[in-house]
């Protein structure tokens, strides 16, 4: 996991490529730091959080959820825009 601090807070932060896209894997791996771990369908992780493509999930350091983001939800989670940047990283902060 790579881990990311900031205004004294720590976060784990990977990201779990779509099962339908393992041949696109490349186009995160080659702009992130971040671990990228593929999905598959013996395992679902998407599915089994109820999640979908560019959903955000953040869980406290005991494992319990705290925020779930969906990508069309109230917050902006658009990490390549400032707003999106800004929003998650309040969430981040916010998490115990």
């Amino acid at each position: 996991m790579a881990a990311v601090v900031k205004a004294g807070k720590s976060a784990h932060i990977v990201v779990v490529n779509a099962k339908s896209a393992t041949a696109d894997i490349t186009n995160l791996t080659d702009v992130t730091k971040v671990p990228v771990f593929q999905d598959v369908a013996a395992v679902d992780a998407w599915g089994l959080h109820g999640a979908g493509k560019d959903d955000i999930i953040i869980y406290d350091s005991a494992g319990k959820l705290v925020w779930f983001l969906p990508t069309s939800g109230p917050v902006d989670t658009v990490l390549t825009q400032q707003a999106g940047f800004d929003a998650v990283l309040a969430a981040l902060l916010g998490a115990p």
